[in-house]
């Protein structure tokens, strides 16, 4: 997966499950800094999966949960 196939999907995946967080980072304008940070931690995840991969969609949700709580 390349990095700006992992920052769309890393997107998607926000504005579908964490809409509301979602639409503060838009307003705000820190979604792009917020997605590249998240990015790097979900780095060993993303690398050489495909975007359409169920367990990784469960994963990248479960990690983005937890770094939303920080």
């Amino acid at each position: 997966m390349t990095e700006t196939t992992a920052y769309v999907y890393l997107r998607s995946v926000m504005a579908a499950n964490f809409p509301a967080y979602y639409r503060k980072l838009t307003r705000n304008g820190a979604l792009r800094f917020e997605l590249s940070s998240f990015f790097e931690v979900c780095r060993p995840l993303l690398e050489g999966l495909r975007a359409n991969d169920k367990a990784l969609m469960a994963e990248v949700r479960s990690t983005m949960a937890i770094y939303l709580q920080e």
